[in-house]
């Protein structure tokens, strides 16, 4: 689960500052991973990823089906196409 944004920002400001990285991790209650990368992001904005690739497309899995199979994974898996 991200933490906020204010946080991050003062828990990486405080190590700037002269800081240790275990005291900003306790205080801020913020993991290492998060003061490390925050040291090197020019942006602590989290990064929006606007379109991921999805490792199955369903639509061309059921394209390729028969009509006899695509009604089996109707009835199993739950989808559906309705092209046929």
């Amino acid at each position: 689960m991200p933490c906020s944004l204010g946080l991050r920002k003062r828990g990486i400001d405080s190590v700037e500052g002269g800081g240790s990285i275990s005291k900003a991790v306790r205080t801020y209650l913020v993991g290492h991973a998060t003061i490390y990368h925050g040291l090197h992001r020019v942006d602590l904005a989290p990064t929006k990823v606007t379109r991921r690739k999805r490792k199955l497309d369903h639509l061309k899995v059921l394209l390729w089906l028969t009509p006899s199979s695509a009604l089996f994974v109707y009835l199993h898996i739950g989808l559906v196409y309705s092209g046929f």
